[in-house]
């Protein structure tokens, strides 16, 4: 579990990095960030689009996992929020570690 002080809580909280962070996409998965005073907050958007309620846990548990041990590695100041595509649904849990360390390798924010 991802420890309380990093995560995103309440929806407008999502919301703020929505409509002001800078998107980058991939394949499966889209990461959206935003400057923030503090240290790093993570959240996570898995939709009904995905599958049911199993497979969508099982995504978000394998991306927590894999922020997890990305997280020494992330850029301090930051939200994040990693939201799912439809193709993450038959990925194994080394595909989303790569794509996790892609996206935040490519938006500069890998340290």
């Amino acid at each position: 579990m991802l420890a309380r002080q990093y995560r995103l809580h309440k929806n407008f909280q999502y919301a703020y990095v929505y409509k002001k962070g800078t998107s980058v996409p991939s394949r499966n998965l889209t990461l959206v960030y935003v400057k923030a005073s503090g240290g790093v907050r993570v959240g996570f958007s898995v939709s009904n689009k995905i599958g049911k309620a199993v497979v969508r846990n099982k995504v978000k548990r394998r991306l927590r996992h894999s922020v997890r041990r990305v997280m020494p590695h992330m850029q301090r100041g930051y939200n994040y929020v990693f939201a799912a595509r439809p193709a993450i649904a038959d990925d194994d849990f080394i595909s989303i570690h790569n794509t996790v360390v892609y996206l935040l390798k490519k938006s500069g924010l890998y340290v």
